[in-house]
Protein backbone atom coordinates (compact mmCIF):
# COMPACT_ATOMS: atom_id res chain seq x y z
CA UNK A 1 0.00 0.00 0.00
CA UNK A 2 1.45 3.14 -1.02
CA UNK A 3 0.82 6.54 1.15
CA UNK A 4 0.21 9.74 -0.23
CA UNK A 5 1.41 12.37 1.20
CA UNK A 6 -0.02 15.91 0.79
CA UNK A 7 2.29 18.89 -0.62
CA UNK A 8 2.19 20.47 2.70
CA UNK A 9 3.17 17.59 4.80
CA UNK A 10 5.99 17.20 2.14
CA UNK A 11 7.28 20.52 2.96
CA UNK A 12 7.36 19.60 6.45
CA UNK A 13 8.62 16.77 6.35
CA UNK A 14 12.05 18.16 4.27
CA UNK A 15 12.00 21.41 6.77
CA UNK A 16 12.38 18.92 9.17
CA UNK A 17 15.06 16.71 7.88
CA UNK A 18 17.27 20.32 6.71
CA UNK A 19 17.06 21.69 9.96
CA UNK A 20 18.22 18.10 11.42
CA UNK A 21 20.98 18.10 8.63
CA UNK A 22 21.68 21.58 9.60
CA UNK A 23 22.25 20.50 13.44
CA UNK A 24 19.52 23.98 13.91
CA UNK A 25 16.33 21.99 14.80
CA UNK A 26 15.73 25.19 17.59
CA UNK A 27 16.80 28.08 15.32
CA UNK A 28 14.33 26.97 12.53
CA UNK A 29 11.86 26.28 14.84
CA UNK A 30 11.76 29.26 16.68
CA UNK A 31 11.51 31.29 13.42
CA UNK A 32 8.87 29.07 12.12
CA UNK A 33 6.94 29.94 15.53
CA UNK A 34 7.56 33.38 15.10
CA UNK A 35 6.53 33.31 11.65
CA UNK A 36 2.95 32.10 12.68
CA UNK A 37 2.33 34.55 15.24
CA UNK A 38 2.89 37.58 12.76
CA UNK A 39 0.71 35.53 10.65
CA UNK A 40 -1.80 34.99 12.87
CA UNK A 41 -1.35 38.65 14.80
CA UNK A 42 -1.81 40.19 10.95
CA UNK A 43 -5.21 38.08 10.87
CA UNK A 44 -5.09 36.29 8.04
CA UNK A 45 -8.04 34.20 7.10
CA UNK A 46 -6.81 31.63 4.83
CA UNK A 47 -7.05 28.08 7.12
CA UNK A 48 -4.92 27.21 9.26
CA UNK A 49 -2.65 24.47 7.20
CA UNK A 50 -2.71 27.12 4.94
CA UNK A 51 -1.36 29.52 7.37
CA UNK A 52 1.10 27.04 8.46
CA UNK A 53 2.35 26.00 4.97
CA UNK A 54 2.94 29.88 4.21
CA UNK A 55 4.68 29.79 7.70
CA UNK A 56 7.19 27.32 6.27
CA UNK A 57 8.01 28.89 3.09
CA UNK A 58 8.54 32.20 4.32
CA UNK A 59 10.65 30.40 6.88
CA UNK A 60 12.46 28.34 4.12
CA UNK A 61 13.10 31.52 2.17
CA UNK A 62 14.21 33.94 5.03
CA UNK A 63 16.49 30.90 6.25
CA UNK A 64 17.97 30.05 2.62
CA UNK A 65 18.38 34.28 1.56
CA UNK A 66 19.74 35.07 5.30
CA UNK A 67 22.53 32.29 4.85
CA UNK A 68 23.32 33.04 1.05
CA UNK A 69 23.87 36.71 2.03
CA UNK A 70 25.73 36.35 5.21
CA UNK A 71 28.09 34.11 3.05
CA UNK A 72 28.51 36.71 0.45
CA UNK A 73 28.85 39.42 3.57
CA UNK A 74 31.51 37.11 5.47
CA UNK A 75 33.62 36.28 1.90
CA UNK A 76 33.58 40.47 1.42
CA UNK A 77 34.36 41.21 4.69
CA UNK A 78 37.52 38.61 3.98
CA UNK A 79 39.50 40.54 2.29
CA UNK A 80 39.58 43.07 5.15
CA UNK A 81 40.77 41.09 7.54
CA UNK A 82 37.22 40.96 9.24
CA UNK A 83 35.08 38.19 10.02
CA UNK A 84 31.13 38.26 10.15
CA UNK A 85 30.65 38.10 13.78
CA UNK A 86 33.26 40.36 14.48
CA UNK A 87 31.82 42.86 11.74
CA UNK A 88 28.03 42.57 13.52
CA UNK A 89 29.83 43.43 16.61
CA UNK A 90 31.58 46.63 15.26
CA UNK A 91 28.44 47.81 13.52
CA UNK A 92 26.37 47.29 17.06
CA UNK A 93 28.97 49.73 18.59
CA UNK A 94 29.28 51.79 15.76
CA UNK A 95 25.05 52.28 15.97
CA UNK A 96 25.55 52.88 19.87
CA UNK A 97 28.05 56.06 18.61
CA UNK A 98 29.64 57.47 21.97
CA UNK A 99 27.44 55.53 24.05
CA UNK A 100 29.76 52.37 26.15
CA UNK A 101 27.88 48.51 26.01
CA UNK A 102 29.20 45.89 28.53
CA UNK A 103 30.21 42.98 27.13
CA UNK A 104 27.30 41.23 27.85
CA UNK A 105 24.94 43.65 26.57
CA UNK A 106 26.82 43.45 23.44
CA UNK A 107 26.82 40.07 23.24
CA UNK A 108 22.86 39.91 23.95
CA UNK A 109 22.33 42.56 21.74
CA UNK A 110 24.31 40.06 18.42
CA UNK A 111 23.97 37.33 19.95
CA UNK A 112 27.58 36.35 20.04
CA UNK A 113 28.67 34.48 22.65
CA UNK A 114 30.65 36.70 25.14
CA UNK A 115 33.69 35.20 25.30
CA UNK A 116 33.51 35.96 21.43
CA UNK A 117 32.86 39.45 22.31
CA UNK A 118 35.60 39.85 24.46
CA UNK A 119 38.09 38.54 22.38
CA UNK A 120 36.67 40.90 19.28
CA UNK A 121 36.78 43.64 21.81
CA UNK A 122 40.42 42.64 22.60
CA UNK A 123 41.46 42.60 18.96
CA UNK A 124 40.16 45.81 17.70
CA UNK A 125 41.16 47.33 21.04
CA UNK A 126 44.68 46.53 20.76
CA UNK A 127 44.18 48.71 16.87
CA UNK A 128 42.67 51.47 18.34
CA UNK A 129 39.61 51.34 16.61
CA UNK A 130 37.52 50.53 20.04
CA UNK A 131 37.90 51.75 23.81
CA UNK A 132 37.22 49.47 26.02
CA UNK A 133 37.53 50.55 30.07
CA UNK A 134 36.20 48.80 33.31
CA UNK A 135 33.30 50.22 35.54
CA UNK A 136 33.28 51.75 38.10
CA UNK A 137 31.64 49.18 40.56
CA UNK A 138 33.79 46.10 39.08
CA UNK A 139 36.95 46.59 36.85
CA UNK A 140 36.35 43.31 35.47
CA UNK A 141 33.39 44.52 33.83
CA UNK A 142 34.50 45.87 30.46
CA UNK A 143 32.11 48.67 28.67
CA UNK A 144 33.07 49.10 24.99
CA UNK A 145 33.07 52.21 22.54
CA UNK A 146 34.33 52.97 19.36
CA UNK A 147 37.18 55.72 18.63
CA UNK A 148 37.52 57.67 16.00
CA UNK A 149 39.65 55.80 14.35
CA UNK A 150 36.77 52.68 14.56
CA UNK A 151 34.30 55.08 13.08
CA UNK A 152 36.35 56.18 10.25
CA UNK A 153 37.34 51.96 9.65
CA UNK A 154 33.66 51.14 9.55
CA UNK A 155 32.88 53.49 7.21
CA UNK A 156 35.54 52.57 4.98
CA UNK A 157 34.42 49.21 5.48
CA UNK A 158 30.40 49.67 4.66
CA UNK A 159 31.47 52.10 1.62
CA UNK A 160 33.86 49.09 0.39
CA UNK A 161 30.62 47.06 0.56
CA UNK A 162 28.21 49.13 -0.84
CA UNK A 163 29.02 48.47 -4.62
CA UNK A 164 27.80 45.30 -4.21
CA UNK A 165 24.31 46.31 -2.45
CA UNK A 166 24.50 48.69 -4.92
CA UNK A 167 24.34 46.29 -7.55
CA UNK A 168 22.08 43.83 -5.91
CA UNK A 169 19.16 46.34 -5.77
CA UNK A 170 20.23 47.99 -9.32
CA UNK A 171 17.65 46.83 -11.60
CA UNK A 172 14.96 47.76 -8.70
CA UNK A 173 12.50 50.74 -9.18
CA UNK A 174 12.46 52.69 -6.16
CA UNK A 175 8.67 51.94 -4.90
CA UNK A 176 9.55 48.33 -4.92
CA UNK A 177 13.13 48.93 -2.64
CA UNK A 178 11.29 51.36 0.04
CA UNK A 179 8.62 48.60 0.14
CA UNK A 180 11.04 45.98 0.80
CA UNK A 181 12.88 48.18 3.16
CA UNK A 182 9.77 48.69 5.10
CA UNK A 183 8.93 45.32 5.51
CA UNK A 184 12.20 44.33 6.13
CA UNK A 185 12.59 47.11 8.91
CA UNK A 186 8.66 45.61 10.57
CA UNK A 187 9.97 42.01 10.89
CA UNK A 188 12.97 43.22 12.15
CA UNK A 189 11.14 45.41 14.54
CA UNK A 190 8.77 42.28 15.50
CA UNK A 191 11.81 40.29 16.17
CA UNK A 192 13.67 42.00 18.27
CA UNK A 193 10.51 42.67 20.26
CA UNK A 194 9.88 39.44 20.47
CA UNK A 195 13.40 37.67 21.18
CA UNK A 196 13.11 34.05 22.02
Amino acid sequence: MTIRLSAWEITCQALLRSALRNAAPANLASLFLCLIKVLIKQGFTMNARMQISMAMQLSSELGRMTQSYNTRLAQLLRSHDVTYPQYAVLDHIMRNGTKAETISQISDAVEVLQPAVTKIARKFSDRGLLKVTGTEKDRRQKRVSMTAEGAAFIGKLQAALMPDVLECFSNWPEEKLDTFADQIRIFHTWLEENRI
